[in-house]
């Protein structure tokens, strides 16, 4: 199980953000199992959709050509969690998915270098479902520097606890 220390925050200025070289695209997919107040379980599918360099397409064609299919635990609560992600069969993932009564959470991920601003990279999720949310997400190698970190003045208010129940939310529209 891994350590997972990250902030969510809103976007003041999403034009600024985009300014930042672009490390990578992706289309994710998910849908959560449970949400409740110290506990949550999702499935994730996972498809990248671009990278930054040539270089980096040739480096890692075997990992970019295929989609990533994912079941991931996190427990805790606030910017220090703890996370466990288990890779899927995609006939798994397709099971599973087909028998959850919610509908699912579909994002357009790009993730910007973030070196700049002392943390490798930020995170920005546009959602197509639900339509017309978008915040930025930052994850922190360690404490010491999740502390020391100053959010530019792109970034809006801090969303970290809020986000967590903004999933329960979403959960309650069911299919059909």
């Amino acid at each position: 199980m891994a350590t997972e220390i990250e902030k969510k925050y809103g976007i003041k200025d999403l034009s600024a953000i985009e300014e930042l070289p672009i490390l990578e695209k992706k289309i994710i997919t998910q849908n959560y199992i449970a949400v409740q107040d110290m506990f949550e379980c999702r499935i994730r599918h996972t498809h990248i959709i671009e990278n930054n360099t040539q270089e980096e397409r040739e480096n890692f064609a075997s990992f970019y050509e295929k989609e990533l299919y994912e079941m991931t635990f996190k427990t805790g609560k606030g910017t220090v969690r703890q996370e466990l992600t288990e890779e899927l069969p995609q006939e798994q993932y397709n099971r599973i998915d087909e028998f959850l009564p919610y509908l699912p959470i579909v994002k357009i991920r790009t993730v910007y270098d973030f070196s700049k601003y002392g943390t490798k990279e930020i995170e920005v999720d546009e959602f197509k479902i639900p339509h017309g949310v978008c915040f930025a997400e930052i994850e922190f190698p360690n404490k010491k520097t999740l502390k020391e970190f100053n959010p530019p003045d792109f970034l809006g208010n801090e969303l970290t606890i809020r986000n967590q129940f903004f999933w329960h939310e979403v959960n309650n529209f069911r299919v059909g």
